[in-house]
């Protein structure tokens, strides 16, 4: 699958409530948020995608994905562990309808 096209169409394409991924975090907030960060060919949604996965799963992420993450407000630091903030679910939902 190409990766770009894929990006692309997630995030333009319209979920429940006509909300897409970059409605959610538009592109100078994942510019601002991740600054030089560099993850190879992986685009920063795809990048996010994952982070918030493992975090929903209660795995272990990388240190610059979860500050990214952070910064964004999608996670949050709990007593014992990171979570899913209610944007940090609501960006995983709108990402999961469109790839259903």
């Amino acid at each position: 699958m190409n990766t770009t096209n894929h990006e692309s169409s997630i995030e333009t394409q319209s979920c429940k409530g006509g909300v897409t991924c970059s409605d959610l975090i538009t592109e100078d907030q994942l510019e601002t948020a991740f600054g030089h960060s560099n993850f190879g060919s992986r685009s920063k949604r795809e990048v996010l995608i994952d982070t918030l996965k493992k975090v929903a799963g209660g795995w272990h992420t990388g240190h610059t994905a979860m500050v990214i993450s952070l910064e964004l407000g999608l996670i949050e630091k709990r007593s014992t562990h990171y979570g899913l903030t209610e944007s940090g679910l609501n960006y995983l939902l709108t990402w999961a309808r469109h790839c259903m």
